[in-house]
């Protein structure tokens, strides 16, 4: 029984590799899959292995149980349809699928119970990191408080918007210092990245929305069922791999710091890290090869009734992309494979 990792030579379809083999994947149940350019190109499988890669386009399926799709949702629809027409599950990371009804949409710990509901179609969803994160969050609050509402203002690093922003940002940064004009490494960004800090990601619509900001509402509400009000506002900053978040949330009932790091502590895909001192918070720089969102900065909201403000921390493509789909994975084993 083999797992394929589909678009295995982008930033995702690495890291999906590297935690698949820190969740003791055998290598040789693994298979990387790309575009034919990439093939023969080599990637390391934990300290000792490295596994080549093969052409998807020629590759035989025959032996294997389930697919991680790592491609731009373009490409991802066609390539899930026919992988799962061949009786794979496909869990897919591109958002393509998200908000189709009969696909589920998966934070693996949170709504597993979804899996089993739509099992036939054999697509997987996992959701944008950001919905990952602020689901992860609101649902402890939401199930031990009630929730109101909640608003988050998302900091987000350049790995948001894949290698190209990130390479953006290292030639800007390096540019500044040699003083070169900024239009020669301008390519993702309407605006410098380097140094700076845009309240863009892509297309804003005629209401000033970008779509992350809508997707957000949506993704939530689906994964954590019922009406959801979440307010969010998107902000790229010149980090790589880690984002991060202000969370301000009202919830029925009364809350208190302490009874907010209470009901966090310990939940799904968090790692409390609160405290008054100085270096009593975590930041996104911190988050390299964590697995968890890391929140810190608790404090009472006091111009509303119930109201509590966090911070939080995540690395972008392990714990928002990679760590949940490896997650589904296993799930899915867990739950259909025949050995």
């Amino acid at each position: 029984m083999k797992i394929a990792v589909i678009g295995a030579d982008s930033v995702e379809g690495r890291e999906v590799l590297n935690v698949m083999e820190q969740h003791a994947f055998p290598k040789d149940d693994v298979v990387a899959l790309d575009k034919r350019e990439f093939t023969g190109r080599e990637i390391s499988y934990g300290e000792d292995h490295i596994i080549k890669i093969k052409a998807f386009n020629d590759f035989d399926f025959k032996d294997v149980f389930a697919a991680v799709l790592t491609v731009p949702s373009s490409e991802a629809k066609k390539i899930a349809t026919e992988v799962s027409a061949k009786g794979i599950y496909v869990v897919d990371t591109s958002g393509a699928f998200a908000l189709e009804p009969d696909v589920p949409l998966l934070t693996a710990g949170l709504n597993d119970e979804a899996l089993m509901k739509y099992a036939k179609k054999k697509i997987v969803a996992s959701p944008a990191f950001y919905s990952l994160m602020a689901a992860s969050i609101l649902k402890p609050i939401k199930d031990k408080f009630g929730l109101v509402r909640a608003s988050f203002t998302f900091m987000l690093g350049t790995a948001a918007l894949g290698k190209e922003a990130m390479d953006e940002l290292f030639h800007q940064t390096k540019g500044v210092f040699m003083n070169e004009d900024i239009t020669h490494h301008k390519v993702v960004y309407p605006k410098q990245i380097a140094f700076n800090v845009i309240p863009f990601l892509t297309d804003i619509d005629k209401y000033g929305f970008l779509p992350q900001e809508k997707n957000l509402a949506f993704e939530a509400e689906k994964i954590l069922g019922g009406d959801v009000k979440i307010n969010a506002n998107m902000v790229s900053v010149p980090t790589f791999f880690g984002s991060c978040a202000y969370v301000n949330i009202q919830t029925e009932k009364a809350i208190s710091v302490a009874t907010a790091v209470d009901a966090l502590d310990g939940a799904e895909n968090i790692t409390v890290f609160n405290s008054t001192s100085e270096e009593g918070y975590a930041t996104p720089a911190e988050m390299a090869g964590e697995d968890n969102i890391f929140l810190s900065r608790f404090k009472k909201d006091n111009s509303v009734t119930n109201g509590i403000n966090l911070f939080a921390s995540m690395e972008t493509v392990r714990a928002g992309v990679a760590v949940n789909a490896v997650k589904i994975t296993e799930n899915l084993v867990d739950k259909f494979a025949v050995i």
